[in-house]
């Protein structure tokens, strides 16, 4: 069998589609399966990604390093396309300034 006439191509972590504007693509990363017992490579890339914990969802950029580094762990994780990256929540630009002491008093 002729591996080049295959209809989809093999390897891929994700599909590509195509685009016909140039926004920038984003991927929606969980974690779907523990790092734990795995080889330490394939933890130190959860960890790249940006993932912590097993359920963690993470967006990454779609660019040639990201494709390879979810290659390495297809198995532990599910990877689908977003528009857009969510944006960050409110509550950190609605924290209050952390104060040491009492206001005015210098040491």
């Amino acid at each position: 069998m002729n591996w080049a006439s295959a209809a989809e191509p093999r390897g891929c972590a994700v599909p590509k589609k195509k685009t016909a504007g140039s926004t920038p693509r984003y991927l929606k990363i969980e974690q779907v399966r523990s790092g734990v017992g795995r080889p330490e490579v394939h933890r130190k890339t959860l960890r790249a990604l940006g993932l912590r914990r097993h359920q963690h969802t993470v967006v990454q950029p779609d660019n040639p390093a990201i494709q390879g580094m979810l290659f390495q762990v297809r198995h532990l994780v599910e990877v689908s396309e977003v528009e857009a990256p969510a944006k960050a929540s409110s509550r950190a630009t609605t924290r209050k300034p952390v104060t040491t002491g009492a206001e005015g008093e210098e040491k």
